[in-house]
């Protein structure tokens, strides 16, 4: 798994806060669980939205699964 905080974001988050936490989990779709349960659990909304950059694996297969599973929507980055 590799984390980043991406900072100075324009649009705040719920805690008015200015930047992202960007999660990369190259293992397992039971990491992607455990992620959603914690961010819904803190923020007290739903997980609504997943970037990903075009991974087949996020994209594709378990993951993708669970995003139709909790009507979570998986946005794709542009080509470069």
């Amino acid at each position: 798994m590799h984390i980043d905080i991406v900072s100075l974001i324009p649009t705040k988050s719920v805690g008015r806060r200015e930047y992202a936490y960007a999660v990369v989990d190259d293992c397992t779709p039971n990491t992607f669980k455990s992620f959603q349960a914690a961010v819904e659990n803190e923020s007290g909304s739903r997980l609504c939205v997943v970037m990903t950059d075009n991974a087949h694996e996020l994209s594709m297969g378990e993951v993708c699964n669970i995003c139709e599973q909790h009507s979570i929507k998986l946005d794709t980055t542009v080509l470069y």
